[in-house]
């Protein structure tokens, strides 16, 4: 057995663009601990389980979490919802255009689109087909399957998912994903949006 999860996406870009930075490399770095190197008894198989589901749920809820900036540059993330983004903390900040704890400036920005569903079913889709890729995994649950044929799945998936990722590119900056403040709405104190077009481009890591 594998030893190691021989992971290369490299190849597969449109797959890892829309997954949260740093998900499949955290994921490859803990399947050959999960799976005892792919020799797995009925513990590891369970184990190895709940990890694809932990992680393929953190891929869909981030496709629901979007950001803004405000006039201090401090970046505020939250949770889409139909009636905007939602933050616990946001009545704490006292950031203008609040309603409750869901922040409702810039029309329906914020607000939980058909679309959000799409990119999350992708996001899925991209993350599941990319576990193939880790040899422990596949050695773990598809003994009796070649390798090679398991690896070629995400071929046609990486294709397909580009094709529908150019029709409707993911728009939402966050969590996971690295802002850039020009492309993100700027709130200023008294609630008006602040042009940020003519500013100097600055990439945020993700968190």
């Amino acid at each position: 057995m594998a030893s190691s999860s021989n992971v290369n996406p490299d190849k597969f870009t449109n797959l890892v663009t829309l997954l949260p930075t740093g998900t499949f490399v955290a994921f490859s770095v803990l399947v050959p601990i999960i799976t005892n190197g792919g020799n797995c008894h009925v513990g590891e198989k369970i184990a190895s389980g709940i990890v694809v589901a932990v992680f393929a749920f953190f891929c869909a809820f981030s496709t629901f979490t979007d950001s803004f900036v405000t006039s201090d540059g401090t970046i505020w993330y939250g949770i889409v919802t139909t009636k905007g983004l939602w933050n616990f903390f946001f009545p704490a900040a006292e950031i203008p255009g609040l309603e409750g704890t869901v922040y409702v400036g810039q029309g329906n920005k914020y607000k939980l689109k058909l679309a959000d569903f799409y990119i999350s079913t992708l996001s899925v889709i991209s993350f599941c087909s990319l576990t193939l890729l880790c040899t422990p995994l596949t050695d773990c649950f598809y003994p009796g399957v070649p390798s090679n044929l398991l690896k070629s799945v995400p071929i046609p998936v990486n294709f397909v998912v580009g094709l529908l990722f150019a029709f409707a590119p993911p728009a939402r900056h966050g969590i996971g994903n690295g802002v850039r403040v020009k492309d993100v709405a700027k709130v200023g104190k008294s609630g008006q949006l602040i042009d940020t077009n003519s500013a100097k481009e600055m990439v945020v890591p993700p968190i």
